[in-house]
């Protein structure tokens, strides 16, 4: 194959992305735009820019990739020929340099991207180069992954590519353990090696002193204990680089989202990383999942590695079998649905987000609280709704209140919930219950005070401890009880998923709130098919979510001069 000019390429790549010949998302445009401001900070000299993009380190990588086969499919045998956005994402990644140290600037790369698009295929010649290829003596590469046989899947990979690749035998990198299924590469003139690495292990890698880990499917990472430790040994070594694959996933509270999380903002431009490199292949908001144009997005190596036949297939079987909905999202659009089941929609919850909201605005508005009381180990959340007259239909704006014991804290496997404490998201208490009787009434009584509250709803059976209190603070008439039941619940889950849908609903973009909606799955009667809100497991809270829903429905209760009947429609399911 005639010597290719990587340069070139990720250059034409760049500029089919941003004039729109290249379909992409809005996220994928953002990390090329990246690039190209980045690079005019550097020929400009930008003071605050300590950079130089090194055009042989770029293509060095590219051309020690392309050097290995592929193992299986039609292609099994051939060379490697990276596409466009691959050669894009490489160069980028390596051709970046200190300026003063000439060590990686990048120490931390995340590609999101739906699957089949070939991220284990470019990321396993990634190991071989940065254990063999990249001229480092001792370099301690690492494989890691969420089990034994996640991590094993591009290691395997690079064994089986490096049986076809003679000259790297002839350089003196070995095997150890099985022929087929070795415990290690290595190499002994340079002490250099490379293995997998899985979570169950993972409070016994404070030793390590990687230069280059790979974490695949970071989604699929239950907790968050494998990627702190690595991500601290990271730092151990210069120009180490930790590079992170996966797909979206459907925990909105797992490190994989956090991570997707600070990519968004780092792109956006509201946190400012210079070391940390950000791609997601996605689609955007307002894409239907039925367009070919909004799986190309997705799908980088769209008719490469990626079957188009075989993704209309897909979307068509997914329109027509709601449960196979989220699946198809997850998997073949990369979209985070947080859940398995098909609940509340979530893509709609996003685009209920109100930027600048703030509850201090709301002081002449009425407002409805729903309460969900909490066992031991639940989240106890208020939600205030309040609503307003807009664009003649009702809006409704809402904010959420939550604690949790902070046993419950320390014990969840939920990686997000220490995080969201210190942010201010989740309110926490000594031991291991929450005194109900007297933190729920005195958070009621101050905020009652500034603000509007028209009712305060419950659900009788959890709340009895508190109820005889707030009826003596509010009286009687203000204190209601929305039944756990279907016959209460089912219309309220309908009235909610319709004001998400109507972008009638309205959120701050708390990622706890998110968290607990997205966790909100449908359990469907066989009695009469109508849809109960249920969560999907025990560490999937969706108490928040459930609190909206008792003071949503509560509201569909009032009738005034704007309307002549419920204040709320409903969908039919």
């Amino acid at each position: 194959m005639p010597k290719r000019d990587y340069i070139a390429i990720a250059r034409q790549y760049t500029q089919d992305v941003l004039d729109g010949t290249i379909p992409t998302c809005k996220l994928t445009r953002l990390a090329v735009q990246r690039q190209v401001d980045d690079l005019a900070r550097a020929e400009n000299n930008d003071p605050t820019f300590p950079y130089v993009f090194d055009e042989d380190a770029a293509s060095k990588v590219c051309r020690f990739v392309e050097l290995h086969p592929f193992n299986d499919g039609a292609r099994a045998g051939q060379l490697i020929v990276l596409s466009p956005w691959q050669v894009w994402e490489l160069t980028t990644v390596w051709g970046w340099l200190q300026k003063f140290t000439g060590q990686r600037r990048f120490r931390r790369a995340y590609t999101e991207v739906a699957k089949g698009n070939g991220k284990s295929a470019m990321t396993s010649p990634l190991c071989d180069y940065m254990a063999f290829g990249a001229g480092v003596k001792g370099a301690q590469v690492f494989a890691a992954g969420a089990s034994k046989d996640q991590a094993r899947v591009v290691f395997d990979v690079s064994c089986a590519m490096m049986r076809k690749m003679p000259f790297m035998t002839k350089a003196g990198i070995q095997a150890s353990g099985k022929t087929l299924h070795p415990e290690s590469l290595y190499q002994m003139s340079t002490n250099s090696s490379y293995r997998p690495l899985s979570s169950e292990s993972a409070d016994n890698k404070e030793g390590l002193k990687p230069v280059f880990i790979s974490m695949d499917e970071l989604h699929a990472h239950k907790t968050r204990d494998l990627f702190d430790n690595l991500s601290t040994a990271n730092g151990k070594m210069p120009g180490s680089l930790l590079w992170i694959i996966t797909t979206a996933g459907t925990n909105r509270a797992s490190v994989c989202y956090e991570q997707h999380q600070l990519i968004v903002e780092i792109l956006e431009g509201t946190k400012k990383d210079e070391t940390t490199f950000g791609l997601i292949y996605s689609i955007d908001p307002e894409d239907s999942p039925w367009d070919e144009t909004t799986w190309r997005k997705a799908n980088p190596n769209w008719g490469v590695s990626v079957d188009p036949e075989e993704i209309a297939a897909k979307a068509n079987l997914a329109k027509q079998t709601p449960s196979l909905q989220n699946a198809f999202l997850t998997k073949n659009l990369d979209v985070w649905c947080n859940a398995d089941i098909s609940g509340l929609p979530m893509r709609d919850y996003e685009l209920c987000f109100t930027p600048h909201m703030d509850i201090e605005d709301f002081r002449d508005d009425d407002c409805i609280i729903g309460v969900d009381a909490a066992t031991r180990r639940d989240l106890a959340s208020i939600v205030a709704a309040f609503r307003r007259w807009e664009d003649e239909r009702w809006h409704y704006y809402a904010f959420q209140k939550s604690w949790l014991p902070e046993k419950a804290v320390e014990e969840s496997p939920v990686a997000q919930l220490k995080g969201w404490v210190i942010e201010g998201h989740l309110e926490t208490r000594p031991g291991v219950s929450i005194d109900l009787a007297k933190v729920i009434p005195e958070y009621l009584e101050e905020f009652a005070n500034k603000y509007n509250v028209k009712e305060i709803a419950l659900d009788p059976h959890k709340s009895e401890i508190i109820v005889p209190t707030l009826q003596e603070m509010f009286g009687e008439d203000k204190i209601v009880t929305v039944s756990p039941k279907g016959h209460e619940m089912c219309p309220a889950m309908k009235e909610f998923e319709t004001l998400l849908v109507e972008r009638r609903f309205h959120h701050d973009g708390d990622p706890l709130y998110a968290w607990a909606c997205g966790n909100v799955g449908g359990h469907v009667s066989q009695r009469d098919s109508s849809v109960f809100p249920v969560r999907k497991s025990a560490d999937a809270k969706i108490d928040p979510a459930i609190a909206t829903m008792i003071a949503l429905r509560r509201w569909t209760a009032y009738v005034d001069e704007h309307d002549s009947g419920p204040l709320v429609s409903v969908l039919t399911w």
